[in-house]
């Protein structure tokens, strides 16, 4: 895997493991290290997102190329041929 694809899942370990409670029973810091934990919940739900959407996008990238290049092929063959008969 590719650090970009684990950087997410190390933030997720580190917000779990900062989130559990200590030994000694420190609930007052809970609800802030519960919104921390939340957003970062988020964060990595938009990155696995982002990252779908890029591979799909290059994907359609590298279709729309393969189009284009045809095309291409095609527009060479015909002012060949339109050339061939002046």
């Amino acid at each position: 895997m590719t650090p970009s694809r684990v950087a997410p899942f190390c933030v997720l370990a580190a917000a779990m493991s900062i989130a559990k409670p200590s030994a000694a029973g420190v609930w007052g810091s809970q609800p802030l290290i519960g919104v921390v934990g939340g957003l970062t919940v988020l964060l990595l739900v938009v990155a696995v997102v982002g990252a779908a959407r890029s591979r799909r996008g290059r994907g359609v990238q590298a279709a729309a190329e393969a189009r284009h290049e045809e095309k291409m092929r095609d527009f060479e063959r015909h002012k060949a041929d339109r050339e061939a008969k002046h």
